[in-house]
């Protein structure tokens, strides 16, 4: 949102420079809200349940999905203010899903959990530098802003499908890889 929503807000829905600047922060306020409400939230679901496909995936899925909907139906609505509360839920609602990727990357990981969250943490810096370069040449190439919503919300609804292909109750390591460590723990 810090590289392109202020621009959006002034090209869209003519807001000047400065309310765009403080629309441009609420978005970011979801995110600092949903994401420890969504570690929080998928602790206590795993404890409950005793599922990680609840607790992770589950709660990720769902996250993915309703941030897709929330920015998507932002285009529908008029009102500047209400349109950037709307794109806010959605961005809370994706922040829900933050902590299940660091939760299955430990989960995941196991003595391998640092290769695992760097290729996880690198991916996603990829795709939000790869972004900003994207959006203006979207808007060139169409000349419509709104356009960017629906890519976004895209995006999301491609997280929830690789969230779907996730088995948070697998492991990177291998079977005979994990019988080694066993039995190496085993003869120390």
């Amino acid at each position: 949102y810090a590289s392109w929503f202020a621009t959006f807000l002034q090209e869209t829905r003519e807001v000047s420079l400065a309310k765009a600047g403080v629309m441009t922060s609420l978005p970011l306020c979801g995110v600092v809200v949903g994401s420890p409400l969504g570690g929080i939230f998928s602790d206590w679901l795993l404890s409950r349940t005793g599922s990680r496909r609840i607790a992770r995936q589950g709660v990720a899925v769902t996250s993915m999905l309703g941030c897709a909907v929330l920015i998507a139906a932002a285009y529908f609505v008029e009102n500047v203010w209400l349109a950037v509360l709307v794109i806010s839920a959605g961005s809370f609602w994706s922040a829900l899903g933050g902590p299940c990727a660091y939760a299955v990357t430990i989960d995941l990981g196991g003595n391998h959990v640092g290769t695992v969250f760097s290729m996880m943490n690198m991916c996603g810096n990829i795709g939000a530098a790869v972004f900003p370069l994207v959006v203006p040449r979207l808007v060139q190439a169409t000349g419509n802003w709104d356009l960017v919503l629906f890519l976004f919300a895209g995006i999301y609804v491609a997280a929830a499908a690789c969230w779907m292909l996730v088995n948070p109750n697998s492991s990177i390591v291998g079977k005979s890889q994990i019988s080694r460590t066993k039995s190496q723990t085993v003869s120390n």
